[in-house]
């Protein structure tokens, strides 16, 4: 291509390369999308009116879709919160993306808006790069002013970033204005929307994928995310947010303790790399998980209009706690509400109504106040699956898993992703098995009790569901199966509960086991007036009578009634209920500790555990915590391989030892079986003995 100018009467001729027009979509949240409606526009070379590219028109739902991006990146993301001088970094390196790209830039803005190619090259566009570098200059140099007062007192203001701005660019000048306009509001920790002319957007697009290119990667600060997640059966939601790192390592650990079955995620609210850190933690099971990305045409709700609509339709009216009281302990409750507008619709597209008006909403934390374990740790310690298959053989949830409920096991799951911190409850629970080694009467109590239980939590949410839900209201006429069902569901829910409620009892008691379960759960009042065993016993001896043939029950339409009754009565006492159902699993999980730590193949010692105040300069010349193990073993590696324990010794920090071990050596030496024996011990030092 040819470009011609006449000055002072000569003329110059230029030669220009044809440009690729490679960016034509809207850029939204990092990512070049199509228009959610999938409109397009013509742009044209202004020259000779021919059509140069088809570009994506946005329309009103993308704008909200932008501005939305744009204020999370603002209130969540790290841009205005890394210190000026980061920024001033990262507007430099686009500088000098944007003088790498001269040339090609210079050949867009001539095509698309009839700018002289040399004046582009030699102006235009450096003098956009300069600009860059100018206010890159001045990200860190945004000082706070102190106020003098004639009180003692100290007043100052903060200049700090505004939120989200707004650019509109004229088409005559498509680079000259982007700068002038987009460079000083990232300097001062903005973020943008952009729109340029829709004669001229294409170098417009070009600098977002420059900067794209540009963007900080490894060296971001915290971002935060919000998050929900359901057990339909149980009737319980789950809501948190969690403030992560480019590695992904709180994200990870929330998957692979959740476990989820489906993954719904914002796909304009997620970079590629939180995608794809989603899709590996998803991959670290043996079941595939679904990956379900949430489209722009129905993206996730903000925050007040979540809470509106839980209020107009009446969510979560029986949750044990206030609803709204589960995002209070949110770093980001603005995510978790936005959060769980996405999984409230996705349930209601389900027909899950019953399920969102019953639900139990309570907090979920990814570390609590435990022994922080990552999801990268997770992965390569095996917790939960193995490197080779993904399956559970030589992992660490196998070698503990003696549960005998479902329940049960759900709740060793958690409290293997979250060992305790504190002394004090180590030690409590640590007494537990040593009470019921000491007694084998007891565990084999527990045993046939628990054999006989079907899954209570999941009965109770069931049975929570049918009160005043669709089903119920229209029992009489949906038939005899539904109602056949429910007194078979409700009568089993009874029945295992006596069962439970009966084992607590005699466990409870012994003095020396009773007190040191109390330490663990907490029990409802079980006997008297207001005991939950005098309501129990009344709503088992209603079953007896009105419906004794419960698990094949010949239905009538008078039972309906009766049976809702019953239920309503029941489900009153739910919180109850639910303590009871926990305390059964605490007892399974302890027991299940019990039976591996009797069991073992190697040799076991209780461990001490110190609070970190005794520790701290407890021996000469140390000032910080001690591990000290002897005979360590890797626990759980004998069992798959046969071999006899290889012991080692471990001692970190104890007088004037060191506190950081290097292990080197050659392939195959046993580093890696070392360090994770070390790190297994350490968990399972909160667990079994």
């Amino acid at each position: 291509m040819t470009a011609h100018w006449r000055s002072n009467g000569s003329a110059e001729t230029t030669h220009f390369k044809e440009p690729e027009v490679k960016y034509t979509k809207l850029f939204i949240n990092g990512e070049f999308v199509d228009s959610i409606k999938g409109r397009t526009f013509e742009t044209v070379d202004p020259r000779n009116g021919e059509v140069i590219a088809t570009v994506a028109e946005g329309e009103k739902e993308d704008v909200d879709a932008a501005v939305k991006a744009a204020r999370r990146a603002f209130d969540h993301g790290p841009w205005p919160r890394m210190p000026g001088s980061q920024r001033s970094r990262l507007m430099v390196k686009f500088a000098e993306l944007v003088e790498q790209h001269v040339e090609e830039l210079a050949a867009l803005d001539c095509v698309d808006a009839g700018k002289l190619f040399f004046w582009g090259k030699l102006v235009d566009i450096p003098s956009g790069a300069r600009m860059l570098r100018y206010y890159a200059g001045a990200a860190d140099k945004v000082h706070g002013e102190v106020l003098k007062s004639s009180r003692s007192l100290h007043a100052y203001t903060l200049k700090e970033p505004i939120g989200v701005v707004g650019h509109i660019i004229p088409w005559n000048f498509p680079t000259s204005m982007f700068f002038m306009k987009v460079a000083p509001a990232p300097a001062a920790g903005c973020t943008m929307v952009v729109k340029p002319a829709e004669q001229t957007p294409l170098s417009a697009l070009f600098y977002a994928h420059l900067a794209k290119q540009g963007e900080p990667g490894a060296d971001v600060g915290p971002v935060g995310y919000g998050f929900a997640f359901v057990d339909c059966a149980a009737l319980r939601f789950w809501v948190g947010s969690i403030v992560d790192d480019a590695s992904f390592s709180a994200l990870g650990a929330l998957l692979v303790q959740v476990a989820p079955k489906e993954v719904l995620y914002e796909s304009r609210g997620l970079s590629k790399a939180a995608q794809k850190a989603i899709r590996k933690y998803s991959l670290t099971g043996p079941t595939a998980v679904q990956l379900t990305p949430i489209l722009p045409a129905t993206p996730f709700a903000d925050a007040s209009a979540v809470m509106g609509l839980i209020k107009s339709k009446g969510y979560f009216k029986r949750s044990s706690i206030s609803w709204n009281h589960a995002f209070d302990g949110a770093a980001h409750s603005n995510l978790a509400l936005s959060a769980m507008g996405g999984l409230i619709d996705h349930l209601s597209r389900l027909m899950q109504e019953d399920v969102l008006r019953n639900g139990d909403v309570l907090p979920y934390q990814v570390y609590k106040s435990c022994l922080r374990m990552d999801g990268q740790t997770l992965v390569n310690l095996e917790i939960f699956s193995n490197n080779a298959d993904g399956g559970a053989s030589g992992t660490l949830y196998k070698y503990l898993d003696n549960c005998m409920s479902c329940s049960g096991k759900r709740l060793l799951r958690s409290w293997i992703c979250h060992p305790l911190k504190d002394a004090e409850a180590i030690n409590d629970r640590l007494n537990v098995l040593d009470d019921l080694a000491a007694q084998p009467e007891f565990m084999l109590l527990i045993a046939q009790s628990l054999r006989k239980l079907p899954d209570l939590d999941r009965l109770l949410g069931r049975v929570k569901a049918s009160v005043q839900s669709s089903v119920s209201l229209l029992l009489p006429s949906v038939g005899n199966k539904v109602l056949k069902q429910l007194v078979k569901m409700f009568g089993t829910l009874v029945k295992g509960l006596q069962i439970a409620l009966d084992m607590l009892t005699l466990l409870m008691k012994d003095k020396r086991l009773g007190l040191s379960l109390t330490k663990i759960f907490k029990l409802p009042t079980v006997e008297g007036h207001d005991g939950v065993n005098k309501l129990l016993a009344q709503v088992n001896a209603a079953i007896d009578s009105d419906f004794p043939n419960y698990q094949n029950h010949d239905v009538m339409d008078s039972n309906v009634d009766t049976l809702l009754a019953i239920i309503e009565v029941f489900v009153e006492k739910s919180t109850e209920w639910s303590a009871i159902i926990y305390a059964i699993n605490c007892i399974d999980v302890l027991r299940s500790f019990t039976v591996t730590a009797t069991s073992s193949c190697g040799a076991m010692s209780r461990p001490t555990i110190l609070p970190h105040s005794k520790t701290m300069g407890s021996a000469q010349g140390s000032n910080v915590p001690i591990l000290k193990i002897t005979g360590l073993w890797h626990p759980y590696a004998l069992g798959e391989s046969g071999g006899q324990p290889v012991p080692n010794d471990m001692l970190l920090g104890d007088g004037f030892h060191p506190r950081i071990l290097l292990l080197t050596g050659p392939n195959m030496g046993g580093k890696s079986t070392l360090l994770r024996a070390t790190c297994l011990a350490v968990v399972l030092a909160q667990k079994l003995y």
